[in-house]
């Protein structure tokens, strides 16, 4: 089958969990495992590279998806799941392999591309860290660290603070 990107319980509606999200190649999809039914399904025209929730709460969620065709989409949900209350379409100039939330920041997310790292802010706000290739990339809890690893298996450091926003070592 297909890579799939995410799976994993939502917080949507408080209470006992119940949405289950769902990102593959292929597909994205919300399933409501108390009725027993999907409440959302979309098949994108072009294979996903990379997907995950970039924020989520009781009463919103917040998907970043990256797609072969180079554009990212931004999609939101507030109030409801059956249909998204926006759908915001990025195009960064680069084709992105992974998308991982930035851990502890809520709506933000590093973004593994073809020529770059990149630390996405929201639709209007996207910075390259690091040029090169990279496949994964994670924040180091507590800090404002990310360390990366390309496409040659090279693991890459990148300590940022606010002396030094948008510098590498």
């Amino acid at each position: 089958g297909a890579p799939v990107f995410h799976f994993d319980v939502l917080p949507w509606g408080g209470g006992t969990p119940r949405y289950v999200l769902f990102i593959s190649e292929k597909w994205l999809a919300i399933y409501d495992a108390k009725e027993r039914r999907w409440v959302f399904s979309w098949v994108p025209v072009v294979p996903l590279t990379g997907g995950a929730p970039i924020a989520a709460g009781p009463d919103h969620l917040e998907v970043l998806l990256a797609s072969e065709d180079g554009l990212l989409r931004a999609i939101r949900w507030q109030g409801k799941l059956e249909a998204p209350a926006s759908v915001t379409v990025i195009r960064p100039g680069d084709v992105m392999e992974r998308v991982t939330p930035f851990t502890g920041t809520p709506g933000q997310a590093l973004l593994s591309g073809h020529a770059g790292l990149y630390l996405f802010r929201g639709p209007d706000s996207l910075e390259r860290l690091r040029e090169g290739a990279f496949v994964d990339a994670c924040r180091l809890p507590g800090t404002e660290s990310v360390v990366g690893v390309t496409s040659t298996g090279e693991v890459v450091r990148m300590d940022r603070d606010e002396s030094s926003a948008g510098t590498s070592k």
